[in-house]
């Protein structure tokens, strides 16, 4: 029996189907060259504008193509450019742009990065993103299969020489990168397709990405902790001294009524004191530290849906983690 009256649907039903397929992957065949940015900021209007920072972004590009932008409520898009696909996303905390462009013909290992889908966004646009820039990375997906024993000199050459990661993934694929910021500005992965079918080659590289990703905005918490450090290290440093000065007056007893209230108020009033620099400490950090903590299990999720298998010779992107 079908459902013919949508009036019985709840009004949450056909959005709540949709969301789980609101953020498909793109299609990809090798070779193809992808773009990604990562734009670090929340979708906040600045002042005296009334589209978030992130859509008007967005926007602009569009415009700039002569395409129509998404609804300023959108946190999804996809458009076939003609020079490149994009996909945009908006998260909490940013949003990404993945720029992909088809390759004609054979990939030559030289000038391997030339030619990336970067090189045709509009120097105005890209000097709009000036200290927002969280994520600049570069990925070839090529076809071919090669053996490992020689994979591995020619992606050390290919990677000028740094120290390389790199693993067998999805079961018909090898993944290459040094995770090194190159003189271009971006962070360069090789992903070799030996037989991915269908939808594999776009969840290997979306998983890349997002490991990328969220590796960065994982990180956002160090400075907090590195301005932590010293303040908790003052404090402990404070409380041991106050807890030895309880001991001792546990052992001396009070040298008079009045001048033991005294010596216990003012021994209350440092432990009351560091009990509020403490919170003010938590107060400050915790969503930071909270963030990176679900973030870096992001991390973690992504490098297992890999299924990652070792390449002799070089670690894999969770020994490298």
């Amino acid at each position: 029996m079908a459902i013919v009256f949508p009036t019985l649907n709840h009004p949450l039903r056909v959005p709540l189907a949709a969301e789980i397929h609101s953020r498909p992957p793109i299609r990809l065949e090798a070779p193809e060259r992808i773009t990604h940015l990562g734009i670090f900021g929340r979708n906040e209007p600045e002042e005296n504008q009334t589209v978030g920072v992130q859509t008007q972004l967005l926007a602009d590009l569009c415009i700039h193509y002569g395409v129509t932008p998404p609804v300023v409520e959108a946190k999804y898009f996809f458009h076939d450019f003609g020079r490149f696909r994009l996909k945009w996303e908006g998260h909490s905390e940013f949003a990404s742009f993945t720029f992909v462009s088809s390759v004609h013909g054979e990939l030559k290992s030289e000038g391997l990065f030339d030619r990336m889908p970067s090189e045709d966004l509009p120097q105005e646009w890209l000097l709009r993103l000036q200290g927002k820039l969280m994520v600049a990375t570069h990925i070839v997906l090529e076809s071919g299969a090669m053996p490992p024993d020689e994979a591995v000199p020619h992606m050390r050459r290919l990677f000028d020489g740094n120290p390389i990661v790199g693993c067998e993934a999805s079961q018909a694929a090898q993944v290459w990168t040094d995770f090194q910021i190159h003189a271009s500005g971006f962070v360069r992965f090789v992903v070799r397709d030996a037989g991915l079918k269908g939808q594999q080659a776009g969840r290997l590289v979306q998983r890349i990405l997002e490991i990328e990703t969220y590796r960065k905005m994982a990180m956002l918490g160090l400075p907090n902790a590195q301005r932590a450090s010293p303040i908790l290290n003052t404090i402990e440093a404070e409380l041991a001294s106050q807890t030895a000065t309880m001991v001792d007056m546990d052992k001396t007893g009070h040298k008079g009524d009045e001048e033991g209230m005294a010596e216990e108020q003012l021994l209350l009033e440092r432990i009351t004191s560091l009990a509020a620099r403490l919170e003010q400490l938590a107060v400050d950090n915790s969503y930071r530290f909270s963030a990176s903590n679900a973030y870096f299990k992001l991390v973690h999720s992504r490098i297992e849906e890999l299924r990652e298998r070792r390449i002799e010779g070089v670690p894999t992107i969770s020994e490298f983690m």
